[in-house]
């Protein structure tokens, strides 16, 4: 998977993104994860890529949108020696199973060394 590119996958759509190396501490995350999203909670699980810090969200339609409906998503986020690696995981089916769902791809996931 290539960044900006999103592929389904149980019940989660997928994306990975890049971006500059930021703290996972003291909420440093909402840059990667950005405005529109609440916070449901947060914990650190183990992937193949390390300790990941694991965000679940819901995220509000802005106020353009044609619908109000809201979303959750899953968030796996890690440092790099260089970049912030970061999994979404949009929710389109369960949320519980979802989350088990998207704990397994971590122990797949494979983030570069530099």
């Amino acid at each position: 998977m290539n960044p900006n590119q999103s592929v389904r996958w149980k019940d989660i759509l997928v994306q990975l993104i890049v971006t500059n190396l930021i703290p996972l501490s003291n909420g440093g995350y909402g840059t990667v994860i950005g405005n529109h999203s609440t916070v449901i909670n947060h914990e650190y699980v183990s992937s193949s890529a390390g300790k990941a810090l694991l965000v679940f969200n819901k995220r509000t339609q802005t106020a353009a949108s044609h619908s109000n409906e809201a979303t959750y998503e899953y968030w796996a986020i890690v440092n790099g020696s260089q970049y912030t690696y970061a999994v979404e995981g949009t929710v389109v089916g369960n949320a519980n199973s979802a989350k088990n769902e998207f704990i397994q791809l971590l122990h797949h996931w494979k983030v570069p060394k530099s």
